[in-house]
């Protein structure tokens, strides 16, 4: 029978040997267990943190005493790092002389880790001593009013500043830290002190415009070029420049007082008179003079038209004078033969009298003006000499001989054409018009009478294409049995009366003249009678040039 066959039996349960029964229940691990339990377990949990840990570096700048700890979770700190688990840690960082440091931190799962602070260092901690102690104190340009201050660290540009002193400059570099330290500071004088002696005694000093005191005088001045002047009763005045060197005491010479100049004041009836003295030109009336004491000057005055008066002066030093001078008028003679007899005469805007005559002036530039309504003033200028006689000559014109006079016998036109003057003013009359006994004449040609009232410009010649074609370029003058007339000498031809009307509108503003005709349009309307435009010539004038020759014999 294989054994697998063979019958279960019971058994009598027989205890391990040494091993009590009993009824009082289970018994605890003894005290040595459970201390063996312990120490497994928690070199368990030591090697699970090693097996889990990060290594973490904390560096410090600047490094010097800096005192790390952390806090959140489960570290263990070696010598110079940290073993973390991958959880987020709050890193502190105390260093004396910088402020303290906190920083959340979250360690990653990379087996070595690095974490750079960078501390901030406290201020320092300055006192500035500064003599004299009202100066005042600019650091980086800024004006600070203490003296003890908290400064960051780094440069500073440092100035001190105080009346009558030298101003301080210097590059300070600060430490911080929390580190206390004093900038002592002693400003420089900025002034040096100068005697002034002067012969006489007594006399006022001013420096820079402001009165200081008399010498003999000691004065603290400030560095830089100063104004010194010296005033003294009866005596001129001297002024003198001096440089002045910081903290460099100086003596300066003796100033001596020259006696003062006596003041003669010139006036004169005329003013404006000229002023020598000892043949030295001074200048015009009213003036002072600056005498020389105790010397007799020549004083000369001349003035044009006036006799020359010379007298003599002598004045006690810094005495004054006025001398009241009439001017005693040189004249000339000048004799005026005007026309017409009641004509008005003006020298220099002063009335003469009227008409002809002969009149004492002046020997000074007279601009002489006649006058008379309705006639055109005459102007001339004339020096009257005494011993020499002069004569002025003149007919006043009337306003339209005035202008006759003034007119060109011939002009040219802006487009090169010739125009002469045609004068019918004092010209007989002239039948104008036909006989019946004429050869082809019309029945609208009868004789008339006609004279012509005033002067005109007319062209010598017919207006050529050349100088239409200025005022209009694509003017064609066509041709005529076959031959051109189109040539550039040749007179235009093809142009209609407003046409013509319009090239003497253009002539005339190119010249800067009022048009004779009205356009509206670009369509001739009317004229303006009182213009001295270009025109057409009337039939009148036309015929006047056609038959009358300069002489007034008919053609």
């Amino acid at each position: 029978m294989a054994a697998s066959d063979r019958p279960l039996k019971p058994a009598e349960f027989a205890p391990i040997s040494g091993s009590k029964t009993g009824s009082n229940g289970p018994k605890w691990p003894s005290t040595r267990t459970v201390a063996i339990a312990l120490v497994a377990a928690a070199l368990l949990g030591v090697l699970l943190f090693l097996f889990n840990a990060k290594s973490l570096k904390v560096i410090v700048q600047p490094a010097d005493s800096a005192t790390i700890s952390l806090s959140g979770g489960l570290h263990l700190a070696l010598s110079d790092r940290f073993l973390v688990l991958e959880s987020g840690y709050q890193v502190s960082i105390t260093s004396p002389g910088f402020y303290p440091t906190a920083i959340d931190y979250q360690v990653t799962e990379a087996a070595a880790q690095n974490l750079t602070v960078a501390l901030s260092p406290l201020p320092g901690e300055i006192t500035f001593a500064i003599t004299p102690p009202e100066s005042q104190l600019f650091l980086d340009g800024e004006l600070f009013e203490q003296r003890a201050l908290q400064l960051v660290p780094g440069d500073y540009q440092l100035e001190a500043r105080a009346d009558r002193y030298q101003t301080h400059s210097q590059l300070i570099s600060v430490i911080g830290r929390g580190i206390a330290e004093t900038i002592a500071i002693e400003l420089r004088p900025d002034w040096s002190d100068v005697t002034f002696t002067s012969k006489p005694e007594g006399a006022d000093v001013w420096v820079d415009e402001q009165f200081v005191g008399t010498t003999p005088i000691t004065l603290a001045l400030l560095a830089g070029e100063r104004l010194i002047r010296f005033e003294k009763v009866a005596y001129q005045s001297k002024q003198l420049s001096l440089s002045v060197e910081p903290e460099t005491d100086v003596i300066h010479p003796l100033v001596e007082l020259e006696p003062a100049n006596g003041v003669l004041q010139v006036i004169t009836e005329p003013d404006g008179a000229t002023v020598r003295v000892n043949q030295r030109y001074h200048g015009l009336t009213p003036t002072s003079l600056d005498l020389t004491p105790n010397q007799l000057s020549l004083i000369t005055i001349t003035k044009p038209g006036f006799k020359p008066q010379s007298f003599e002066r002598q004045l006690a030093p810094g005495t004054s004078r006025t001398e009241m001078i009439t001017l005693s008028p040189s004249l000339g003679t000048i004799e005026f033969e005007v026309s017409p007899s009641d004509a008005v005469i003006y020298g220099n805007g002063q009335r003469l009298g009227t008409g002809s005559g002969v009149y004492q002036l002046p020997e000074t530039a007279q601009d002489i003006t006649i006058e008379k309504p309705g006639y055109e003033t005459f102007s001339t200028q004339v020096t009257p000499r005494s011993g020499l006689e002069q004569t002025v000559t003149t007919r006043l014109l009337t306003f339209a001989e005035a202008r006759r006079a003034r007119l060109l016998p011939m002009v040219t036109t802006s487009v090169g054409g010739q125009m002469t003057l045609i004068d019918t003013v004092g010209s007989s009359e002239f039948m104008m018009g036909s006989s019946r006994r004429d050869s082809g004449r019309r029945a609208n040609e009868t004789q008339r009478t006609v004279r012509l009232s005033r002067a005109f410009y007319i062209a010598t010649t017919e207006t050529t294409n050349q100088q239409f074609r200025v005022f209009d370029t694509e003017h064609n003058s066509g041709v005529i049995a076959g031959t051109s007339l189109n040539r550039q000498s040749q007179p235009v031809v093809e142009v209609s009366w407003q046409r013509a009307a319009q090239f003497c509108n253009w002539l005339s503003a190119q010249e800067g003249l009022p048009p004779f005709y009205r356009e509206e349009g670009g369509i001739v309307i009317g004229f303006n009678p009182e213009s001295i435009g270009y025109r057409l010539p009337t039939e009148a004038e036309w015929e006047f040039v056609s038959r009358v020759h300069a002489d007034g014999i008919r053609r």
